[in-house]
């Protein structure tokens, strides 16, 4: 019997200290419920996040690019003219300008795009674009002569007027920051 208790008890011991070790890890453990609750909370709190940073991002006016400053609305005036019946393609408006206005119209496309992408969330590829893609932009950009103040169509003034009236005017709509070309 004095080797039975000494036994028993060390036995005894082994098995409460096994049972509460046990018992310390299942309350420590996570649930699945736990863990997909708490996904869920940090995806809201990212889709909130994402919210915030696009509603900053959607009423932010764009700046006139640097290569577009001591230009003229003249030759953008002149692209828009060219602008064809629906239903066909838009004539080339590279043949109409001169380098630097080109270098302008595709920094302001491109400017304009990534500012659209970055709302939406996602990357933009500063890929070359097709003619059609420039020319609607172009197209947008002499609607904007509706909101430049002092600046009827055809005008010969700063572009850069007519590009802060694009950009005013696109920060205050619902629709418009988010769009690309």
């Amino acid at each position: 019997m004095k080797k039975i208790l000494p036994i028993a008890l060390v036995l005894g011991g082994a098995a409460i200290a096994l049972i509460v070790g046990v018992g310390i890890k299942m309350t420590n453990t996570r649930s699945d419920a736990e863990i997909i609750l708490d996904t869920i909370h940090e995806e809201r709190a990212l889709d909130t996040r994402q919210a915030d940073d696009a509603a900053v991002l959607t009423a932010t006016i764009l700046p006139t690019p640097e290569s577009c400053i001591g230009l003229s609305t003249r030759f953008v005036f002149r692209i828009c003219d060219g602008e064809p019946s629906a239903g066909n393609l838009w004539p080339d408006w590279t043949s109409v300008t001169a380098p630097e206005e080109r270098t302008c119209i595709l920094g302001a496309f491109h400017q304009t795009n990534a500012h659209a992408h970055r709302i939406q969330g996602s990357r933009y590829d500063m890929a070359e674009p097709d003619n059609e893609r420039v020319s609607a932009f172009v197209s947008d950009l002499c609607a904007a002569v509706l909101w430049a103040d002092h600046m009827r169509w055809g005008d010969d003034k700063p572009l850069g007027e007519l590009m802060d009236a694009y950009y005013a005017d696109r920060a205050e709509s619902m629709i418009a920051p988010k769009h690309s070309y």
